[in-house]
This record gives C-alpha cells, structure tokens and sequence, in this order.
C-alpha cells in the first residue's frame, strides 16, 4: 500500500537526511593542513602528533584563538575546497545502497549542511558540483545552522526514518528532533572522544555509532521498522 497525503493524494514519501563534511566529504584533516600552512606552524597533521579526537575546541589543539581560528577558515572556504573535497570511504556503497532503495521505497534523499551559503557566493554552487559528482541521487539540499530543527519544520518528523552525521552536537540535535533511534554517527578520528566519553552510548541507550558503508543496510531496517512497505 503507498500512503498518501489525505489533502491533495500526492505519494507520501519516507526521507534520510545525510552530511556533508566529515560525513560524506574529508574535511577536518584538509582544513587542519590549512591551519598550519597559513600560521606557518609545524604540520600538526604529522604522524608523530595524535590527530584531534574532537575534546575541547578545534582552535585549542593548535594553540591559536578563536579569532585566529575563524580568519583561517575563512581564508579555507574561499579556496574552493567545498568544490574538489576527497570523497570519504563509504560513500560509493551507500550511493549504491540508497539508490537502489529510491527504487523499492520511493526514499527521498534530504542533504543537510551548515555551510554558510549566504555568505560566500561559490559555496552553493561548489556544493551542488561536488553532489552532482559523487552523490547525485539527492533530491533537495538544506542549509541551515540548525538544520534537523529546520528540517522537521518543512517536513512531517514522522517521515524522517534515519539521519547521519558526524558532529557529536549535530547528532544530539537530530536525536532530539527525530528520535534516538534515527540518529546515527558516522565513527571519524575527531568525534572519537565524544563516542568513548559520552553517557549517550552506553548499552541501553539506543543512539548507534556506524561505519558509513553500512548506513545503507540500517535505512533499510528502519524503512521496515517504520512501516514504510516497497512500492517496487
């Protein structure tokens, strides 16, 4: 049975929301080479340094302020980088997965980020080249700071059935809007200190850590969990 919208019986379609930076994209590791390139200070990305595992702030770790930090990330965005980033791992296999569940569910892709598209002028249009590369099956993009608020206010939570992302606060803020059960982190070097310290990942708690590739095989079981039938 395919639901439908009971004012104007248009298909009523389950969604999965997905980040960008860190979640889909390299950003963090590209973004601290900057930072010491652009200070002129040792390469904090060298081996013989443990990489940032996401305690305290960014700008602490390199022993800068905030101001010095915000005037290098600025300089960072206007390089084009939102346009060439590295695909991280795990992305072929979920484009894969989900464009095979567009097919049997009639899923709807939502891509969420907070980059600041009103501010830059290249950045919506880097952004939507580098989608249309590497993850081009996605029917809307959302900017906004708080995105997951933002986007149970265009659509109805309910259809929401799963959302990754990589930043300890982002995933707190889809849990709340969503449900812990939707929301899952992606595992990256620097929201390692979050998944080992925080109470949200104990045993009985039903937040999970995932590995990208797999994210797919969990839309599907929430698809199912949810009462979301094949339309195909």
């Amino acid at each position: 049975m395919v639901s439908r919208c009971s004012e104007c019986s248009a298909r009523v379609r389950p969604i999965v929301a997905v980040d960008i930076d860190g979640t889909l994209a390299e950003y963090h590791k590209h973004l601290g080479d900057h930072i010491c390139r652009y200070f002129g200070m040792e390469w904090k990305q060298h081996p013989i340094y443990d990489p940032w595992d996401g305690e305290g702030n960014y700008e602490d770790y390199f022993g800068i302020t905030q101001a010095q930090y915000r005037e290098a990330k600025l300089a960072f965005r206007q390089g084009g980088f939102k346009r060439w980033a590295p695909v991280m791992p795990g992305v072929a296999a979920l484009r894969h997965t989900l464009t095979g569940l567009k097919q049997t569910h009639d899923l709807e892709v939502w891509v969420t980020t907070t980059r600041p598209w009103n501010r830059l002028d290249s950045t919506d249009p880097d952004t939507r080249h580098w989608l249309d590369r590497h993850f081009p099956l996605y029917d809307h993009l959302l900017y906004d700071d708080n995105k997951y608020e933002r986007l149970a206010e265009i659509v109805d939570r309910d259809r929401v059935v799963a959302v990754v992302d990589d930043l300890p606060e982002m995933w707190a803020q889809a849990a709340r809007v969503f449900g812990h059960s939707k929301a899952f982190m992606v595992e990256r070097p620097h929201n390692e200190w979050f998944i080992q310290s925080a109470p949200y990942f104990d045993h009985d708690y039903p937040g999970e850590r995932i590995d990208l590739a797999n994210f797919g095989a969990k839309v599907l079981i929430a698809l199912v969990d949810n009462g979301w039938e094949r339309v195909a």
